[in-house]
């Protein structure tokens, strides 16, 4: 299985506010207001959506590019 840290968090700087981006997970964002608040919320809330989709039986998205 998977975890969150292996899958590259992309963080960009939009309107003052800095946004955390997974590309095999285009759905999912995170914003905070630090580049490694929304680092760490994005890999947070990548770890739930993981542990989601494994305990119900779908399919986890192999890293583009492992981090």
């Amino acid at each position: 299985m998977y975890t969150a840290d292996d899958y590259v968090v992309r963080v960009e700087h939009h309107y003052g506010e800095y946004v955390g981006l997974v590309s095999e997970f285009p759905s999912l964002s995170n914003v905070a207001d630090t580049r490694a608040e929304a680092e760490a919320g994005m890999r947070a809330l990548l770890a739930d959506v993981l542990r989601d989709l494994v305990d119900s039986n779908e399919h986890v998205p192999t890293p583009l590019i492992s981090a």
